[in-house]
């Protein structure tokens, strides 16, 4: 039983990867766009490298990562929640008629 939980924890370590991958792309692309603000996409790109530094803390210094878990998931839940409240609050800036270009064809 002490097996298969270890397993899920270490699967749940492992997918965070993916969590700290999705939010990196993001806050560039959200960085360099000018649909978002700067600021959000800076801390969607710290969210991701937390994410990170999280599971290499896990997987190398298990003893560091444990102190260090409560504390550097702050910055994570952060940058999403921003995210979720920018888009449901604010929304994306929409880009002005007369400053639009056409594609040619």
């Amino acid at each position: 039983m002490l097996l298969l939980l270890d397993t899920q924890h270490y699967g749940t370590l492992i997918a965070q990867v993916f969590f700290g991958l999705w939010l990196v792309p993001l806050g560039y692309l959200a960085y360099k766009s000018r649909l978002f603000p700067k600021w959000l996409g800076v801390v969607l790109i710290v969210g991701g490298v937390c994410y990170l530094v999280e599971l290499l803390a896990a997987f190398l210094v298990p003893d560091v990562g444990q102190k260090i878990a409560t504390f550097i998931v702050i910055p994570p839940a952060i940058a999403e929640i921003s995210m979720v409240v920018y888009l449901l609050v604010i929304g994306v800036k929409a880009v002005k008629p007369d400053k639009r270009t056409l594609a040619t064809a």
